[in-house]
């Protein structure tokens, strides 16, 4: 296997295992545990980049700034909102713009 294969492999497993990430994101913030939130949103934010997702990381770096100062508020359920459709888009985008043999 060449090393692009091996990247393209890379992605699609990380975009498979994004459901569960939006779900863990969106579990965290109704049970209020912040912590978790806070470093699941910071992880996110450092993987995206690295699998070259950069609007999903500015989103999630967005978030983790307000989660530093505002916690539970309407800016952070927004914020949140907005990762997550990000996160969305980008699964879909691969899904559409990916021929099916590829996505292994």
């Amino acid at each position: 296997m060449n090393t692009f294969s091996e990247l393209e492999d890379l992605i699609n497993q990380y975009l498979s295992d994004m459901p569960a990430r939006i779900e863990r994101l969106s579990r965290t913030f109704v049970d209020g545990d912040w912590e978790l939130l806070n470093r699941s949103v910071h992880q996110l934010k450092g993987s995206a980049g690295s699998y070259g997702f950069p609007a999903i990381s500015v989103a999630a770096d967005r978030l983790e700034t307000l989660l530093a100062d505002r916690r539970n508020s309407p800016e952070v359920a927004a914020a949140l909102a907005d990762l997550i459709a990000i996160c969305k888009q980008a699964r879909s985008v691969r899904e559409a713009t990916v021929p099916e043999a590829d996505k292994r």
